[in-house]
């Protein structure tokens, strides 16, 4: 799958970035994280719109690509490129027939610009986490641990958000990534769709510069051109190894995979 993107963004004049976990494991591990579960690749706005055009005539026939405007109750405020006939279910899903599956998938997250301005940033990490808590209570995600109260507080959050669709809350969104681009004048850049905090994500247009081709599984991709400045943003010291118990947490996301 990460190769067809590839070939596809090659082709196309499309600047893309391994990120996050997928960068983290490309200078750790040589490829994936061991407990990892998929793949993430980032763009600046401009290619991630060229990017969906281009997917409607030249994705592989195997692949799908997915996101609010094309797929129904669709929950992340990114992209996805899953490969058809699979099947992955994580577990919000398992309890949540309203979240649909898409199956195996690659994460395809917009960077937007930020503001300089660190009282600006704020409230634009405020607007967008308030977003996100207006989408999971409209969706529901039971888990096995929550609480009769939690339930209760959830399904009540579902009633009262039941006019909003997710469509148009993703919508708003995306609106609010992009309130700031297109001024030259800011120098930071940041994925806001990402779970990770706005203010990890927030970092200098020079940490990404000029996709620079990395090892993975066998493989060569693009990944940010100041990479170790780019992990030590995000990570700290991202040489350390997570405790057993955050690995396993991570491989328990997913409660089931086929194709």
């Amino acid at each position: 799958m990460m190769e067809s993107i590839h070939n596809i963004c090659v082709e196309n004049g499309i600047a893309y970035y391994m990120i996050a976990g997928s960068a983290l494991g490309a200078i750790r591990h040589k490829g994936f994280i061991p407990w990892d579960v998929d793949i993430d690749i980032a763009m600046l706005r401009k290619d991630y719109t060229v990017f969906k055009e281009v997917c409607k005539n030249k994705l592989p026939n195997h692949l799908e690509y997915y996101d609010y405007e094309s797929a129904k109750n669709f929950y992340p405020p990114h992209a996805l490129v899953a490969l058809k006939g699979s099947r992955l279910v994580n577990k919000y899903e398992e309890f949540n027939d309203k979240l649909q599956s898409y199956g195996i998938f690659i994460d395809v997250f917009p960077l937007d610009i930020a503001p300089d301005d660190k009282r600006l940033q704020k409230k634009q990490a405020r607007r967008i986490s308030l977003l996100n808590d207006i989408k999971y209570y409209k969706l529901r995600p039971f888990t096995k641990q929550d609480t009769i109260i939690k339930r209760i507080v959830k399904k009540l959050g579902t009633f009262l958000l039941s006019p909003v669709s997710i469509s148009y809350i993703n919508k708003i969104m995306q609106a609010e990534m992009q309130r700031y681009d297109g001024v030259d004048s800011y120098n930071l850049v940041c994925s806001m769709a990402s779970h990770y905090s706005y203010n990890k994500q927030c970092m200098n247009k020079e940490l990404y510069g000029k996709p620079t081709l990395i090892e993975f599984a066998g493989h060569r991709f693009y990944a940010p051109e100041r990479i170790e400045d780019y992990l030590t943003k995000l990570y700290g010291d991202y040489m350390k190894l997570p405790s057993k118990e955050k690995q396993q947490e991570m491989l328990d996301y997913f409660v089931d995979a086929s194709w």
